[in-house]
């Protein structure tokens, strides 16, 4: 009995060494499953909703887990990125902001990493991905000087936002600012545009014609001829109307062209806008798609988790992005410019009796 006894327990033990072993065989490829991992702040409900729709755009690109890690969790950069190393991602989105992605590339990362900002530090294992608000008039500076644009006017809604458009359009436009009207409300319109282009003094001219010949005069108002353009920066609804008024007073001899200063909807308004000037813009790919499908927008966060997935996509493919390949994202055509930051160039587009169209620039 005390034989038998020793034989089970010895094969006892046996199977659960046996067990243990196999359980330690296939736990490395438990934990190496394949998973996202986004080191996104989460401290306000705004960042919370912001991490939310990239990690949705990812998703939507990525058939993989999507992990978020709250960075403000954590003193400073370097113990989160301890903690994300320990759940063994295959590849990590961000940081987000410029001062947090300096100091992630400090730590040359070992694994693929996509930053949603850019900075003047570079890695090997990390791509910078960012739009920033100055894209657009960064755009439109290349394209004023490609149609040899040399001078222009320029009206601007009086918000931080615009002003830094402004400032920023000054600052890398080789194009002369002839002139400049700031506009606070809606209201003030109609008188920002009559400053700007002499108008009033255009219909005392033709009021004066018309009493000194007796008889109507049919004219447009004298305008002035000084400029090759207008510039509006501001918010849709009023860079709508401004255009209309403007093709009245001027016909369509000038180009007009609008920058979003971001302070209202696209496509609700589009919809609800039955006749309109002309203008063209430069505007992210998704909210282009908004306003010609007229589906419910997808927002900027989600357009930037989608081009994020997309990036990652590749960069797990293989190694070297060729410098000729260029990606169709959310928010433009992708392409990898120097230290390893990512390019966007976003499209342009005509707005224009009611249309919306994108142009070859």
């Amino acid at each position: 009995m005390i034989d038998l006894y020793c034989f089970f327990s010895c094969s006892q033990k046996y199977l659960i060494g046996l067990l243990f072993a196999v359980c330690a065989c296939f736990a490395p490829i438990v934990e190496a499953a394949e998973s996202i991992v986004l080191l996104l702040p989460q401290s306000t409900a705004g960042q919370v909703a912001a991490s939310k729709a990239i990690a949705q755009g990812v998703k939507s690109v990525l058939a993989t887990q999507v992990v978020l890690v709250n960075q403000d969790d954590y003193p400073d950069v370097a113990s989160a990125w301890t903690a994300v190393m320990r759940l063994r991602p295959t590849a990590v989105v961000g940081p987000l902001h410029e001062s947090d992605v300096s100091a992630l590339v400090d730590l040359a990362p070992k694994i693929p990493v996509l930053a949603l900002n850019q900075t003047a530090k570079q890695h090997a294992n990390v791509w910078q991905l960012a739009m920033r608000t100055e894209l657009p008039v960064y755009q439109l500076a290349l394209h004023l000087a490609d149609k040899g644009v040399e001078k222009v006017l320029l009206l601007s809604h009086q918000d931080a936002v615009s002003q830094r458009l402004h400032d920023a359009l000054l600052a890398v436009s080789a194009a002369e600012q002839v002139d400049w009207v700031s506009y606070r409300e809606p209201r003030e319109l109609a008188a920002a545009a009559s400053v700007l282009l002499r108008s009033r003094k255009g219909r005392e001219r033709v009021q004066n014609l018309t009493n000194l010949l007796a008889q109507s005069f049919h004219a447009y108002p004298w305008v002035r001829q000084d400029a090759d353009a207008v510039v509006i920066v501001a918010p849709l609804a009023d860079a709508l109307t401004l255009s209309y008024q403007i093709d009245y007073l001027w016909g369509q001899e000038l180009s007009l062209y609008w920058v979003d200063s971001g302070t209202n909807p696209l496509s609700d308004y589009v919809r609800s806008a039955s006749n309109w000037g002309r203008m063209k813009t430069f505007m992210p790919q998704y909210q282009f798609a908004a306003m010609t499908k007229m589906p419910v927008a997808d927002g900027f966060f989600q357009a930037l988790g989608q081009d994020a997935g997309r990036l990652l996509q590749l960069r797990l493919g293989r190694e070297i992005w060729d410098d000729a390949s260029v990606i169709e994202g959310s928010l433009g055509e992708l392409s990898m410019g120097d230290n390893q930051q990512v390019n966007i160039k976003l499209p342009l587009v005509w707005l224009g009796d009611g249309q919306v169209d994108q142009v070859d620039p």
